[in-house]
């Protein structure tokens, strides 16, 4: 993408999502992780079918700087 302007991105499912087939539109568990060329992730959490945490952790030493939860329709 431009918009990483010749960076690197990489995303991983350190705990795969999971959502129930026909039931749940989004996933009810699992992790998924992307991490910059600078070390920073975000790090994206299921709460359950309709939440989400999203850690953002800018320096990558683990502590995230900001927390949100938020609806994952948002994501839509």
């Amino acid at each position: 993408s431009t918009a990483l302007n010749g960076g690197s991105l990489t995303i991983t499912t350190p705990t795969p999502f999971v959502r129930a087939y026909n039931t749940e539109t989004f996933p009810h568990a699992g992790v998924g992780v992307a991490t910059g060329a600078n070390g920073g992730k975000v790090t994206v959490t299921a709460l359950s079918s309709t939440t989400v945490r999203v850690d953002l952790d800018s320096n990558g030493d683990g502590t995230p700087e900001a927390t949100v939860t938020k609806p994952w329709s948002t994501f839509e």
